[in-house]
């Protein structure tokens, strides 16, 4: 608390100071961490005073404070701070920008002091020593942020330095960033290295045929090889995601301890800063261990254990152990369980070669699996060939190690420097049939060289395969980090015990004839690194290290040019870059894409992105061709400056992914017997303006020489409420379920010309077609669109005849026709609504049936026909009702249960009331004469013969022209032959018998 006090006192006397003197301290000290001390050391009681300059960003920090005493118990406490000033500006750029941006730095004028404040901005942007510059006047209100936007474009150079200025009144602040700026253009690099006791001159050329922009030329000059080699270790690159990184630079770290070891050297800081590099790899080998053995990286989804890298991993931990670093048995011991493991699943001779190696070191290396590697050796590439070399010297057998060196350096071949004319060195090259990611010469070289020199040091080929092995690296390795540590460990070996010694001579280091610089050796402690002015270098360069003295030295030499441009790639790029829309989003979900709700195949829908608004979305498509052979591969993507990468969308089939330096970064294992290799990731858009991407690229993780490299790109960000000039379609599946998603919401004005388009425009799946049409008819009835209600009911009705409408819709469609002048189309579609409800209804009927309750569903039956009006379905249905009921009479001796709820009279009653009714209702109705023919053989049921002679009688009158005028007067002579009226019952029968009566057919 004293110090959160203190320093507001600070601030408070620094504002007061400031309005005297009228000075603005200009903010430009921006670190995320403001402080960090591991070694704080209390007094006696307990306390202790740090001081420390906070950074200038006005913001809220918070405060750690863990401790430990010295007996071991520990605590922590916590505090909060705030670093703010009542007036102030800032400016929020892009990480990076590329030559050729067009960027808007976003500059905000903070006023939270209890007045306005007319403010006075200044702002300056440099780049390469040329200063463009804007002023301007806003009034800010009290309490108020006001933002602006300012233009940078970004001009050849290193980087732009942004600079704003802003008073108002007595109030004053002034904030600078400093933003890198990556070329526009793709580097490319050619160097030589070596070691020498006579003046060098090396040629230093530029691939011809491409114009270059920039060039840059670094020179490293040691006293000695060994010195040289110290220097390549501290400066090897520190560990990254990769374990075979992280083995690598532990390797790298102990060859330079024991080089300075074998000098004799005190132990120095630079001893401590490669034996910290070595326990942190031991460390780290430990906390990423699985099941003993290693994944190619930490974080690596591929559940197969890697066997080269387990068998790198156990010389790496075998070498620390017996140069003194603490190796754990619980890493160690697992370690070689696992290898024995991946070595009983080994099925390559490369892989039984790299996990003997390892094993060796341990003792572990089962002779007899050797000897039967050895009796295989013609067939083994020159890099299992080293290892087996180099097994046997492990294992102590070193007259057979002999032999096979022997035919190790059979079979390696002389090939030109060329940095160096008229010079040749002796390299191994790898069998192409291989794996392409091992037939990289410079590790399968390297550990050729360290075998040939631990059976035949004296071999005459060794000093060639060293200059190849010079000549070969590259700044401040050899490419990849496992061949850096092949290639020290083995320079480290040929060096062998070797001391330095006192050497008297001058260096004269000159760039096409002109003198850089001279060295002296005796004043040359550690490598001296020249970076050559710009000015002096062209395509091709001479450089010369003349040499007056007696002495050796080492070199290196890496010219750098980076192309004017990206040349444009003519064919299909071996790596491709698409930006595409993201996929739309409704309340806060994606919304589907696709083709699954229509018939048959469609043209892919694209919709690539160009420009996008800041804080919208667009997708990033990567795609590599590789190459069977290849497994190991590394795929560069550089960022549009204006953008950021969504973490949390980042998908593909690599191990594990980097982000930094405005690139994405991604490492794959699985990559042989793949064709292709994807990767996809989200953009945001935080920086408007006009943003360049360099290509994306791809490589071998073991040979970062050898690139495929993509295309060009780009993309503008346009302001929050900016249009994109190219419009986005969507997907057959995108206007079904976005839609869908409106008309669910009643947002029918939104519905509506998505459906529509669906609807006219493609041909659909039956399902989503029917919900498509309904969805559209609806939307058509909320907007009383009599001509769309119209147009989408006949298209369901002649489609989906069995489709249910509500009554209240269907109503609605009957006044659409109706508003259309369509009368008779109207009643129709009233008629066959009620007709649909009518059947629906009339279900029920036939449920109560089936449940064995026939006298209840009569009685629902006669109550639905009483509601509905005189459709033809409810003239037939009475009709079909009576008939039903008179069918029961006879079942009425058999079903128990019909005989307990009614009479053979109830029956006869409720047929002749319906029969009547439906007479007395619907007497021209076509089937009324059948009807009245079953009304009379009721009577006869039941013997009423005096109703059925009436009837009949007025049958024959009422239908002469019936089909069943003779049913008719056959009823009429029975009935007067059963209660004896002979006479009229004999001339009705003569009747029936002799006259003629009408056909159905007339």
């Amino acid at each position: 608390m004293n110090q959160q006090l203190a320093f507001a006192a600070n601030n408070k006397a620094n504002r007061r100071a400031r309005r005297r003197t009228a000075l603005v301290r200009l903010r430009d000290y921006f670190p995320q961490t403001a402080y960090w001390n591991p070694s704080i050391v209390t007094d006696a009681k307990g306390g202790a005073t740090v001081k420390f300059v906070m950074p200038d960003t006005t913001t809220g920090w918070r405060l750690v404070a863990r401790g430990i005493t010295a007996h071991h118990l520990v605590g922590e406490a916590t505090a909060s701070i705030v670093t703010a000033q009542p007036f102030s500006v800032d400016l929020a750029t892009p990480a990076a920008l590329t030559e050729g941006d067009k960027a808007s730095v976003r500059a905000s004028v903070r006023n939270f002091t209890q007045r306005d404040a007319n403010t006075a901005l200044a702002f300056s942007a440099t780049i390469a020593g040329t200063t463009r510059s804007s002023k301007l006047t806003r009034k800010v209100g009290a309490g108020k942020v006001h933002q602006e936007f300012l233009d940078v474009e970004a001009r050849p150079g290193p980087e732009a330095a942004v600079r704003l200025d802003a008073k108002a009144g007595d109030q004053a602040d002034a904030i600078a960033r400093k933003v890198p700026i990556r070329p526009w253009g793709i580097p490319v690099r050619v160097g030589a290295s070596g070691r020498a006791s006579d003046s060098v001159t090396l040629s230093l050329v530029l691939p011809p045929g491409k114009p270059y922009a920039t060039r840059s030329l670094a020179i490293a000059i040691s006293a000695s090889l060994p010195r040289h080699l110290i220097d390549a270790a501290l400066r090897a690159p520190a560990a990254g995601g990769c374990t075979e990184q992280t083995i690598a630079s532990g390797l790298v770290a102990l060859c330079g301890v024991e080089m300075l070891d074998r000098l004799g050297a005190q132990p120095t800081a630079e001893r401590a800063r490669l034996a910290a590099v070595v326990d942190e790899a031991i460390r780290t080998l430990a906390l990423t261990q699985r099941d003993g053995g290693w994944t190619w990286t930490f974080e690596s989804r591929q559940a197969r254990l890697d066997p080269f890298v387990t068998a790198y991993a156990l010389e790496f931990l075998r070498g620390a152990e017996r140069k003194g670093f603490a190796v754990p048995k619980k890493l160690s011991e697992p370690a070689r369980q696992q290898a024995r493991k991946l070595f009983a699943a080994a099925t390559t001779h490369a892989e039984k070669a790299a996990l003997l190696y390892g094993m060796s070191f341990w003792g572990d290396a089962d002779f007899s699996y050797v000897h039967r590697l050895d009796r295989l050796h013609p067939q083994l590439d020159n890099q299992s060939l080293a290892y087996l070399v180099l097994t046997f010297l492990n294992l102590d057998r070193k007259e057979r190690a002999a032999e096979l060196a022997k035919t190790l350096v059979g079979r390696s071949s002389l090939v030109p420097l060329p940095a160096r004319p008229g010079r040749r060195g002796r390299v191994w090259t790898t069998d192409q049939k291989s794996e392409l990611w091992r037939s990289y010469p410079i590790e399968a070289t390297a550990l050729a060289v360290e075998a040939v020199q631990r059976t035949t040091p004296r071999a005459a080929e060794l000093a060639q395969a060293i200059e190849w092995l010079l000549d070969h690296r590259r700044g401040d390795g050899w490419g990849s980090p496992r061949a850096t540590a092949s290639a020290v460990r083995a320079l480290a070996t040929y060096v062998g015990t070797t001391k330095a010694e006192p050497q008297k001579y001058t260096l004269a280091i000159a760039l096409n004839g002109k003198t850089l610089r001279t060295l002296a050796a005796d004043g040359m402690r550690a490598t001296v690194r020249i970076d050559a002015p710009a000015a002096q270098l062209k395509d091709s360069n001479r450089l010369d290290l003349r040499l007056k003295g007696r002495g050796t030295f080492a070199y290196s030499a890496t010219l750098e040019g980076v192309t004017d441009g990206v040349p444009a790639v003519k064919d299909t790029p071996p790596i491709e870059r698409r930006y595409e829309a993201s996929p739309l989003l409704f309340e806060g979900v994606e919304v589907r894409r696709g083709y699954s709700v229509i018939r048959g195949t469609h043209p892919t829908i694209k919709n690539p992105v160009e420009e996008l608004p800041e804080g919208k979305t667009c997708d990033v498509q990567l795609r590599f061709h590789t190459s069977e052979r290849q497994r190991y591969v590394v795929i560069e993507d550089y960022l549009p400056a204006g953008t950021s990468i969504v973490e949390s969308t980042i998908r593909g089939g690599f191990d594990r992914f980097e982000l930094g330096d405005g690139r994405a970064t991604f490492y794959f294992s699985n990559a042989q017997g793949s064709k292709w290799l994807h990767v996809s990731y989200r953009l945001t858009g935080r920086f408007r303006g006009q943003y360049r991407a360099l290509p994306a690229r791809a490589y071998s993780f073991y040979n970062p020489y050898e690139l495929a490299v993509g295309s060009a790109g780009g993309l503008g960000v346009l302001p929050k409420d900016g249009t994109p000039k190219r419009a986005y379609v969507m997907t057959p599946d995108e206007l079904y379920h976005l839609g869908t998603k409106h008309y669910e919401k009643k947002a029918y004005a939104e519905a509506e010309p998505l459906l529509t388009k669906l609807f006219r425009s493609y041909k659909l799946q039956d399902a989503p077609f029917k919900e498509t049409v309904k969805m559209l008819l609806y939307i058509a009835l909320a907007r009383k669109d009599a001509k769309a209600v119209v147009d989408y009911f006949e298209v369901l009705k002649e489609r989906y005849p069995e489709l249910v409408i509500p009554f209240d819709k269907i109503i609605a469609v009957g006044r659409a026709y109706r508003e259309r002048g369509e009368h008779e189309r109207a009643v129709m579609v009233f008629r066959a609504i009620a007709e649909g409800f009518y059947f629906q209804e009339g279900n029920v009927a036939g449920v109560l049936e089936e449940a064995g309750d026939f006298i209840a569903a009569t009685e629902f039956l006669e109550r639905l026909l009483a509601d509905y009006p005189d459709l033809p379905v409810v003239q037939t249905g009475l009709y079909t009702l009576a008939q039903q009921i008179y069918a029961k009479l006879p079942k009425l001796e058999t079903d128990e249960r019909l005989r307990k709820r009614t009479t053979r009279e109830e029956l006869l009653k409720a047929t002749r009331g319906l029969l009547t009714r439906f007479l007395a209702l619907y007497p021209d109705n076509p089937v009324a004469d059948e009807v009245s023919f079953t009304l009379a053989s009721s009577y006869l049921e039941d013997e009423s013969y005096a109703q059925a002679i009436a009837l009949c009688t007025a049958l024959q009158a009422r239908y002469p022209k019936s089909p069943l005028l003779d049913s008719f007067e056959y009823i009429g002579g029975y009935g007067y032959f059963v209660t004896d009226r002979p006479a009229q019952a004999l001339d009705l029968c003569r009747k029936v018998a002799t006259g003629k009566y009408p056909t159905r057919d007339g």
